[in-house]
């Protein structure tokens, strides 16, 4: 199966460092982006960092699919989001379900 586009939140602070690797943040089953609005906002506020909360597939604003595992996040994640925002370096931030996506 072709991997999804997921929707996101992006934050970024006004003041930028441009050489600053950005921070994602993957929430768990059941949950969505929305869990992330409050940190997403401090840590960008802290550490002047961009911060993106992408939904994953079935969850919040993301397509629904008919399958959905864990591999398949991974590779929405890694082949589909990561890539098209090039993020060749990032922090990423898991909780349970997705922590699969970040190895």
């Amino acid at each position: 199966m072709a991997s999804v586009e997921m929707a996101y939140d992006v934050h970024e602070p006004h003041d930028e460092e441009a050489n600053l690797t950005p921070i994602v943040l993957l929430h768990g089953m059941f949950w969505n982006k929305y869990m992330f609005k409050e940190l997403a906002r401090k840590l960008c506020q802290e550490t002047k960092r961009k911060v993106y909360c992408p939904d994953l597939r079935n969850h919040g604003r993301s397509p629904f699919c008919e399958e959905c595992d864990s591999y398949l996040v991974c590779e929405d994640v890694k082949k589909r989001f990561l890539q098209e925002k090039n993020l060749k370096k990032s922090f990423l931030s898991v909780i349970a379900f997705p922590a699969q996506s970040a190895t």
